[in-house]
């Protein structure tokens, strides 16, 4: 048995986090079905780029909108988290060249508080670098600052 898109969309969302559509290999929102399928608020103008997207910042999306980006008929579309307060406070960060991720974590560690131990990282080799860094951590405000 396969595991669907819509199901993995949905463990997400039981976890606290904005899921959208973004494009198939591809890091950015899937604008062409987010305007299909959102009702846009008039926060960001029309031309706005990321206008259809903006909204989630604001608000979780519907289990209605997420069975018409993940269902069977739509596999182009894969799983976007929008980061931020609608989140828990998500922050991710890329480290995209070896070199960014050591400096990074002496940084942090000047402060004392031990965060860099503490924060999950998932690894995985890129096409130009052999081992690149992503880090997750849910922070309030102050956290926010201290990353």
């Amino acid at each position: 048995m396969s595991i669907r898109m819509i199901d993995i969309a949905l463990e997400y969302k039981k976890a606290g986090l904005s899921v959208i559509p973004i494009s198939w290999g591809l890091k950015n929102p899937n604008d062409l079905v987010l305007e299909q399928t959102t009702e846009i608020q008039p926060i960001y103008p029309p031309e706005h780029r990321q206008a259809p997207w903006r909204v989630y910042s604001q608000r979780k999306s519907t289990l209605e909108e997420m069975k018409l980006w993940f269902n069977d008929q739509a596999p182009t579309n894969n799983i976007g988290i929008v980061c931020g307060q609608v989140s828990g406070g998500l922050v991710v960060i890329d480290f995209e060249h070896p070199a960014c991720w050591p400096t990074w974590a002496r940084l942090l560690e000047r402060n004392g508080s031990g965060a860099v131990h503490r924060i999950p990282e998932t690894r995985w080799t890129g096409v130009a670098f052999p081992l690149l860094r992503v880090l997750y951590a849910h922070c309030s405000t102050k956290g926010v600052a201290l990353l």
